[in-house]
């Protein structure tokens, strides 16, 4: 059942970053503070939604030792953006192969600052699933 609001906040992503560069923001943490499925405005990936899947496709990695024509399919990935911008806790939850949902979780991972989820104008950690599709 909540998966629906998961799958609309991909399509809702675009934004430009929200912290300087050399700035570090301390971490949240997360069993203290809540997490949201829906929110007034969903966290959004730098450069938005066409930064996002040119970050996925310049930065995917597959093992030489997987078929390419066999794995193909998407991975979607969980994770939090929290209050600060940055992912957290990601988790495979829809599976491909184990060296696929590695590499999806590999770039999850590594991805810069988001900006904020925010509601009624506060940035909150926000629940985010995103669909990583892998061609064949």
């Amino acid at each position: 059942m909540l998966k629906l609001p998961f799958g609309f906040l991909f399509l809702l992503c675009s934004a430009a970053p929200c912290v300087a560069q050399n700035e570090v923001p301390p971490l949240v943490d997360l069993s203290v503070e809540p997490v949201y499925a829906m929110v007034d405005q969903p966290p959004e990936y730098p450069g938005g939604q066409t930064a996002l899947r040119n970050y996925l496709l310049r930065n995917m990695v597959l093992p030489d030792k997987l078929d390419r024509t066999v794995i193909a399919g998407t991975v979607k990935v969980r994770f939090v953006v929290d209050r600060n911008g940055n992912v957290r806790d990601p988790k495979v939850i829809f599976s491909l192969h184990p060296d696929v949902d590695g590499e999806a979780l590999r770039l999850i991972g590594t991805m810069p600052l988001w900006q904020p989820g925010h509601l009624r104008n506060k940035a909150v950690n926000v629940m985010y699933v995103l669909p990583i599709t892998f061609g064949g």
